[in-house]
């Protein structure tokens, strides 16, 4: 009953969201790594990768042509780029790494759970330029996702769970 007391998203709260959480377009270089990698694969990963973010400090017009020799993903055949994303699309750590960057930042070599990145911010969305349904939806199951988790971590303290550990096999 309590997601049916979600009020109507109005333009109003989209912009304020929007404000928050700008939408970027992005070009990336994915070093990947396994799921589980070894520290050995993550260093070997990070020493490229900080190769190739030294290399486009020294000329920035050469990402495109890095992303096309080295980046591991399929949009490494149009220089990494990945488009316009909202936040809801990208990583907590991608989009922390471009947040608040002006077109033509690049970062230094950050990872998430697909691999290692050097990422370049190559344009910002207006407000006026933004898919307001998308967003409108975006906001709407963020305020779902807050019902929840609320009532989850309510459940959770009037459970009565006993943790017997002498019988946990690790």
């Amino acid at each position: 009953t309590k997601l049916k007391k979600i009020k109507e998203v109005t333009d109003q709260d989209i912009k304020k969201y929007y404000d928050k959480f700008p939408e970027y377009k992005t070009s990336q270089i994915l070093l990947r790594v396994r799921p589980v990698p070894t520290k050995e694969e993550v260093a070997n990963a990070y020493e490229a990768a900080n190769k190739i973010y030294e290399e486009v400090l020294k000329n920035p017009k050469s990402f495109e042509a890095l992303a096309l020799n080295y980046s591991q993903t399929t949009n490494s055949q149009v220089g990494g780029d990945l488009g316009y994303q909202p936040k809801a699309r990208l990583s907590v750590e991608y989009y922390n790494a471009i947040k608040g960057k002006v077109v033509g930042y690049v970062t230094k070599p950050f990872r998430t759970q697909y691999g290692v990145h050097v990422v370049k911010v190559t344009g910002l969305k207006s407000y006026k330029q933004i898919d307001k349904q998308l967003y409108k939806k975006i906001v709407y199951d963020q305020r779902r996702d807050n019902i929840m988790s609320n009532y989850f971590k309510s459940q959770r303290k009037k459970a009565n769970i006993k943790i017997n550990n002498e019988k946990i096999k690790l």
